[in-house]
């Protein structure tokens, strides 16, 4: 039994059909609703100056992450087998990450620059393991010292030791600890 293909040319279509595709732009709804374009000028200038006029305590919007983070340290230490090391690190960067993102709002660019080097210390780990919860405990105990002593702005000295320091730990921890790196990591610095 032989069964037989035919395939139509589009030389094929009778005539009066068009030859060319057609392309439809479907409607964005999203623009709909929102409309387009950015904010003006004047809106951003006064949540500029809002953000500039803020007098809240950053402690207290650090506290719940620094207890967080202190939890998550606490719970890893103990030695936590249900998760896998991905959802350890993920642990140990949520906190980190809001601190990250809500430090120079509160006038203190120096626990965000910490907070950064904090997150990319713990996503190119593999594993949390003891020498790396102690990097941690290191960025904690720093972010402690920033906010107890209310180191704001960007130009205290002693800020930017701190940062020298925490930065020369992440890479001597690399140097020794070269095995713990997280190979998907690896893969995509390999690719770049």
């Amino acid at each position: 039994m032989s069964s037989t293909t035919t395939t139509t040319s589009y030389k094929d279509l009778p005539e009066g059909k068009s030859k060319k595709a057609k392309f439809f732009n479907p409607p964005n709804r999203l623009k709909q609703k929102v409309g387009s374009g950015g904010l003006p000028k004047n809106i951003i200038e006064k949540a500029q100056e809002i953000i500039d006029r803020n007098n809240a305590d950053f402690r207290l919007v650090a506290d719940p992450y620094l207890a967080q983070l202190t939890g998550a340290m606490q719970s890893l230490s103990e030695g936590s087998d249900k998760m896998s090391n991905r959802e350890k690190c993920e642990t140990l960067i949520l906190p980190v990450m809001q601190m990250k993102a809500n430090g120079s709002t509160f006038k203190y660019p120096v626990i965000t620059e910490m907070a950064d080097l904090l997150v990319h210390f713990l996503e190119k780990i593999d594993a949390p393991d003891g020498p790396a919860l102690e990097i941690v405990k290191a960025f904690y105990a720093s972010i402690q010292y920033v906010l107890s002593h209310e180191m704001k702005g960007s130009t205290d000295p002693k800020a930017k030791v701190m940062i020298a320091e925490l930065e020369g730990v992440v890479s001597r921890y690399f140097e020794k600890y070269p095995k713990n790196i997280d190979p998907e990591t690896a893969q995509i610095r390999q690719l770049k």
